[in-house]
């Protein structure tokens, strides 16, 4: 079985100046993102980028790059889990 990656983030220390870099870099950030903790913007076929302020619960202060694998069925994964 192939793992689809769905989903490639960052957590950033300052979200707004991250907006600001990729925007530069040509990236089509929504407009009106500002005070977002969360922003992700789909980057064709099936891949979505998204940034995370750092300061969500659950997110460390570090920054860090976050991959999401998409699975047609968990069991796939760890074939213990109860269904």
């Amino acid at each position: 079985m192939a793992l689809e990656l769905y989903m490639v983030g960052l957590v950033a220390r300052d979200i707004e100046k991250s907006v600001e870099f990729y925007r530069q870099l040509g990236l089509d950030l929504p407009k009106g993102s500002k005070g977002e903790t969360h922003i992700e913007v789909k980057m064709g076929r099936d891949l979505t980028f998204f940034l995370n302020a750092s300061g969500r619960a659950g997110i460390s202060e570090s920054p860090h790059v976050v991959l999401e694998f998409y699975l047609k069925e968990r069991s796939a994964l760890i074939p213990s889990i109860p269904k």
